[in-house]
């Protein structure tokens, strides 16, 4: 992201940026009021009055720390990845993740040792405990985090920018649209 603010001052250096948490029932309604230019989701909110262009995809991956005793498993199946002890992600107290969704299909369940909010307070944790962590590979490529295949199939990850549609056509909001299109780009391939 920092060479994308570089890029930001070069061409545009009146423009200051703001990245803020939103709930998404609000999502619509800041979009129409101007509240956000923005949003950036993995859920497009269902409205005929947002545009929407996915910016990021990758997959699933048990990212854990170096020598683990996950790296002596032979055969990572799902019970060797249902005994491990999870951090889970998530802005919300209560409620499952993506990977507990489509662990209950098979009437799975996995021990939650830690919920943040945020992906960011991970790493260290990730790298100093026997923790594990269910994240996109590229999160766990950027932070220097081993990782292991899952052995469950899960959807891949996804994020979605989205707009209101009366700016669909202004040059302005294409630009940073753009802008913020290569800057997810780039975050995946770092």
């Amino acid at each position: 992201m920092p060479h994308i603010l570089e890029k930001i001052n070069a061409t545009a250096p009146k423009i200051t940026i703001e990245s803020f948490y939103t709930d998404r029932h609000e999502i619509v309604h800041s979009l129409a009021t101007n509240e956000l230019n923005f949003a950036i989701d993995p859920i497009i909110p269902r409205s005929k009055d947002v545009v929407s262009q996915k910016v990021f995809e990758d997959k699933f991956i048990c990212a854990h720390r170096a020598n683990h005793p996950i790296t002596k498993i032979k055969n990572f199946d799902m019970n060797a990845l249902l005994e491990q002890k999870f951090i889970n992600i998530s802005n919300r107290k209560r409620g499952p993740s993506i990977i507990d969704v489509e662990l209950q299909k098979f009437q799975l369940k996995r021990d939650v040792a830690l919920r943040a909010q945020h992906f960011l307070v991970t790493p260290e944790i990730v790298r100093s405990t026997d923790l594990v962590l269910v994240c996109s590979q590229s999160f766990a490529k950027k932070h220097g985090l081993h990782f292991a295949e899952l052995p469950i199939e899960l959807p891949p990850v996804e994020q979605y920018l989205i707009w209101h549609s009366s700016d669909d056509n202004d040059g302005s909001h294409i630009w940073m649209r753009e802008t913020i299109t290569e800057a997810f780009q780039a975050a995946k391939k770092s």
